[in-house]
This record gives C-alpha cells, sequence and structure tokens, in this order.
C-alpha cells in the first residue's frame, strides 16, 4: 500500500480480532437512535421470455420477489442482528411498502413509535431484477409512492 499524502509504502492495516469480538459482544447492552431513511429494497428474478417486438429488449418473465430493509432500515437490521437496542426514527410513506418496514421490525421485537407515516409521499423503494440465466443485475429506484411503482398484491 501507498501511502497517498507522502507516496510511500506504509504497512497494511491489522484487526485485532479479539478486540473486534468484544466490541461485537458488548451491542447487547447498548441503546442505539438511528435517524435514518427506511427504504424497501426488493430483489426480483426472472428468465428471459422473448425479445421485444417493439425495441431491442429483454422481456423478463417474473419468477420471485424478495423484500429486504434498504437505506436506514437496513443500518438499523444490522444493529438489531448484533444484539443492540435499535431507537429508529424515520418516515415511510402511508403505503404497503412503509407498513412491511414497520411490521418487520415490529416482529423483531424493536421499538417503531419512531417511525412516522407520510401520507403525501410514498416510501423509497429500490428494485433490483436479476436475469436467472445470464446473471445481469439491472436496479431500479422509485421515488413515487409504492403503490405506483408496484402492483399490490392486497
Amino acid at each position: 500500500m501507498i501511502d497517498r499524502n507522502k507516496n510511500e509504502p506504509r504497512a497494511p492495516a491489522t484487526v485485532d480480532l479479539m478486540a473486534l469480538a468484544e466490541c461485537v459482544e458488548r451491542f447487547s447492552s447498548k441503546t442505539v437512535v438511528l435517524l435514518g431513511d427506511f427504504v424497501a429494497d426488493a430483489f426480483q428474478s426472472g428468465d428471459i421470455s422473448r425479445v421485444s417486438r417493439e425495441a431491442p429488449v429483454l422481456i423478463l418473465r417474473h419468477r420471485e420477489t424478495h423484500m429486504v430493509p434498504g437505506g436506514g432500515a437496513n443500518a438499523a437490521n444490522n444493529f438489531v442482528a448484533l444484539g443492540a437496542k435499535v431507537l429508529p426514527i424515520t418516515a415511510v410513506g402511508d403505503d404497503e411498502a412503509g407498513d412491511w418496514l414497520v411490521d418487520t421490525f415490529r416482529e423483531k421485537g424493536v421499538n417503531v413509535s419512531g417511525a412516522f407515516w407520510r401520507p403525501s409521499s410514498g416510501t423509497q423503494m429500490r428494485s433490483r431484477s436479476q436475469i436467472m440465466d445470464s446473471g445481469w443485475p439491472v436496479r431500479m429506484n422509485c421515488g413515487a409512492p409504492f403503490r405506483k411503482c408496484v402492483k399490490s398484491s392486497r
């Protein structure tokens, strides 16, 4: 490695695994107040069914959708997994994605009283599609209300 400031070689960073393990063990006694955007990440997978006649665009047949917490919700989820007590402060849309995020954390025993619903705007959503045959990823960000991005299954 080269030190950018001095253009001289520097020793590689070392990690004290015992100190790191002790740090992780202490998370169970910590409370983390997390202020951040809760995002719903949707991972969609499908197979190429055909090529569009109108343009050279692949048409995918949807196989499945897997939802996970994203953005600040991902950080909150990681703290919970490490054993910390998390108090999230966030705003979510009054939509299915917002309900799903709040319910997901409620099921994990997280106090979600700091989650506020914004009826005027939707929950941020990132959708990633994976073409199963090739593994090519595609990502779509949707800042519009969730119900305008994804057809409701309810």
